[in-house]
């Protein structure tokens, strides 16, 4: 439960960091980006998952997007969470900060017993599903009050198409996943993806910081970038370069920084290119 996951090699091999973690090399990716951009105003948005049990790099995440006063929606897993930890993180948020609080399944557990991990796969019943999404709402709802929005982002970014439908009669206003599933198997349900991962990418690190920049470039370059965050997998290295990154970005006049909430709310969509590796 919300325990430390494997350090990506892109902040474990400090050597690999580099020009790599500089302010100019993000600068300059950034400003080709926005060169090339087919829109006048490029939206880039964070999504940060597995949020529920309080740690020190959950806090130190939240401040540095409290510092920069840049909107991050918080993918809160309700099985995770108590009044204890609620208080615990609303202690921290309650300081300032542009915050949307969302439904990350509900227990983060896989349910497939062939194939890729998913929560909600067709393994099950589709009311064994709804239940289960019902439940983490309820709890959520229950602890986080007027905090929380009805979104909602599948564990591991996958879901049975069929759980459209049961988040429309659940009330819920957008789903999140990522940009692969985004193509694969389109929604009706108002859709805002992640295409840029911070922390879970596997491989070299040369590998990894050269697919960061490709894709930071190519959404940005297509309108909208979506960059997925996960506390438990960050360590010094990647906090400061996040608190780069939210520099870089806030500095920059021509983007915006964007909350989920008020994508869905500003009808904003997403209307990318596919990219090809």
């Amino acid at each position: 439960m919300g325990k430390r996951g494997r350090i990506s090699a892109m902040w474990s091999d400090p050597a690999s960091l580099g020009d790599h973690s500089s302010h100019a090399a993000l600068r300059e990716a950034l400003v080709k980006a926005l060169d090339a951009c087919v829109v006048a105003e490029p939206v880039v948005w964070f999504r940060a998952d597995d949020v529920g049990v309080p740690s020190a790099n959950l806090f130190a995440m939240l401040e540095c997007f409290r510092r920069h006063d840049a909107p991050l929606a918080l993918a809160v897993v309700p099985s995770w969470l108590s009044a204890s930890r609620w208080q615990a993180v609303r202690a921290q948020t309650a300081k300032g900060g542009r915050w949307c609080f969302h439904q990350h399944g509900r227990r983060h557990v896989n349910h497939q017993s062939q194939g890729r991990k998913s929560e909600f796969g067709s393994a099950r019943s589709l009311e064994a599903r709804k239940t289960d999404v019902l439940l983490g709402k309820q709890r959520l709802e229950r602890l986080l009050g007027a905090s929380f929005f009805p979104a909602f982002t599948p564990p591991w970014n996958r879901m049975d198409t069929a759980m459209e439908n049961v988040l429309q009669s659940l009330g819920f206003r957008a789903v999140s996943r990522n940009d692969k599933v985004f193509f694969r198997e389109p929604l009706d349900l108002f859709e805002v993806p992640v295409n840029c991962d911070l922390h879970t990418r596997r491989g070299t690190a040369r590998q990894a910081w050269a697919d960061f920049y490709a894709e930071f470039q190519w959404w940005i370059a297509q309108g909208m970038l979506g960059v997925m965050l996960h506390h438990q997998r960050m360590n010094r290295h990647a906090l400061e370069f996040l608190d780069m990154l939210l520099s870089v970005l806030c500095a920059e006049p021509r983007i915006r920084l964007a909350g989920l909430d008020e994508l869905v709310q500003e009808n904003i969509h997403f209307h990318p290119l596919r990219r090809h590796a």
